[in-house]
Order: C-alpha cells, then sequence, then structure tokens
C-alpha cells in the first residue's frame, strides 16, 4: 500500500504549480540605479522576466550592446521602456 500512488502523483503533476516562479523579495540593485522602470522589474530577476532581457534593459549587457553608457539619459530610458 505504501509507495503505490508515488508512480501516479509523478505522472499527474499540477500543470499550474509545475512552472510557477516567484520572487517577491526586491532587488536593490534596480531600485536603487534605476527606480524609473516599471514595478514589475524591481522585484526578483528582471532579466529572467522577458526574453533577451539581458540586452534589452539596463546593465551590462545593454551597454555591451548599445555602447558605454556613463549615465542613463532620456533616450536610453525612451529605447529601453518602449522596449519592455
Amino acid at each position: 500500500m505504501f509507495g503505490t500512488t508515488e508512480l501516479y502523483r509523478r505522472f499527474n503533476q499540477n500543470v499550474r504549480f509545475k512552472d510557477l516562479k516567484i520572487n517577491p523579495l526586491p532587488n536593490p540593485y534596480m531600485i536603487e540605479n534605476f527606480p524609473w522602470l516599471p514595478n514589475r522589474f524591481l522585484a526578483g530577476d528582471p532579466y529572467s522576466q522577458i526574453s533577451y532581457g539581458e540586452v534589452r534593459l539596463p546593465g551590462p549587457g545593454y551597454e555591451k550592446v548599445r555602447g558605454s553608457v556613463d549615465d542613463y539619459g532620456i533616450v536610453d530610458m525612451f529605447r529601453i521602456l518602449s522596449n519592455v
């Protein structure tokens, strides 16, 4: 009797909880450096929330693609916000 439901449980997993990824912790790096980003990017790992996030959001990847950015001016903010 014991262990007989394990096989059933392994193959009949609840789909809605299988791919659920939640990280509600605030991200201090994004909050301090980029407070102009939407709230959904200020908690957890913002780079994994959208496809190609490391290139589309501010940070080292964006700077390598666009060139060195000392401070994110109005044009850079517009490019990033229009792309997310």
